[in-house]
């Protein structure tokens, strides 16, 4: 976890955020689904600025050298005490680099180990197999519908 950093979005952030949710690319194997305008993506982006529900969730940028390359969430599963969904997106000139891997790893590492995340879960597109591999080589649970594999960690 040495060469990335996680920290809380600022107002400044949007440029690089619109970045990665205007691109056709990254936006296929999202909540969305496609690219955002410049006025959804400041929408959703509002959201990421809102403060956390707890210091372990929420909205992180993932910087490498103070350059913004990603973003990271755990979000609370306010049905199910103590499950905690995960998702991040990359910049494309930054895939394949292990930016993801890395970030996962950390909240595996830092949350995981926390009392109140009992699991974390994450919906992947059957299609995206950069993700697909990321949760597989870190031993998640896999249920597999049509479209969508969703995967479980338990954590205690």
């Amino acid at each position: 976890m040495n060469r990335i950093k996680l920290r809380r979005f600022i107002e400044e952030d949007f440029s690089d955020v619109y970045e990665m949710e205007s691109d056709v690319e990254i936006m296929r194997f999202t909540g969305p689904g496609k690219a955002q305008t410049r006025e959804e993506s400041l929408k959703r982006f509002s959201k990421l600025l809102l403060p956390p529900a707890s210091s372990h969730s929420g909205y992180w940028a993932i910087e490498d050298k103070s350059l913004i390359v990603g973003w990271l969430m755990l979000i609370n599963n306010e049905k199910i005490t103590g499950e905690y969904e995960i998702g991040f997106m990359i910049k494309k000139n930054h895939w394949n680099r292990g930016y993801a891997s890395e970030a996962v790893d950390y909240i595996l590492n830092v949350f995981g180990k926390l009392e109140e995340v009992v699991q974390i879960v994450a919906t992947v597109d059957v299609e995206n197999f950069a993700s697909i591999r990321i949760f597989k080589q870190r031993n998640f649970d896999e249920r597999k519908t049509k479209n969508l594999i969703y995967f479980t960690k338990r954590m205690l």
